[in-house]
């Protein structure tokens, strides 16, 4: 939902995401925060969109094309967990320019990096 906020409203998403990492830490208390990293890949028509370029579609489904032109998307989660009931919260999500795993990885560091800074011990 927030990301629609965002989206919709007039916040930056920075600001946002140091308001959430702020919460967290007061509402669950792990010894070692979990996270999830996903890669996704949305669609694209144009050529213009940022970090747009032509994929291969690993889905392999029989109506969708072999290769396809879309935007790589990195999303970072937290995995919390209370009265035995799991769950993810996504803390941030950021466009990745180049299409080969190296630019996925570097992400993903980066995003780790300025988690653990903030809530401490992360474990992937």
């Amino acid at each position: 939902t927030y990301f629609w906020f965002l989206e919709r409203g007039r916040w930056s998403w920075l600001q946002v995401w140091d308001a959430l990492l702020e919460l967290l830490p007061s509402v669950f208390t792990p010894a070692v925060w979990h996270v999830v990293l996903d890669d996704s890949l949305v669609e694209r028509v144009s050529t213009q969109a940022p970090g747009s370029m032509v994929h291969h579609n690993h889905t392999a489904k029989p109506n969708r094309p072999r290769f396809l032109r879309g935007q790589g998307w990195l999303c970072l989660a937290a995995v919390l967990e209370r009265n035995f009931k799991v769950g993810a919260v996504p803390l941030m999500l950021r466009l990745v320019r180049r299409g080969a795993n190296r630019g996925k990885l570097k992400s993903g560091r980066f995003l780790l990096r300025l988690l653990g800074r903030r809530l401490g011990r992360v474990r992937v």
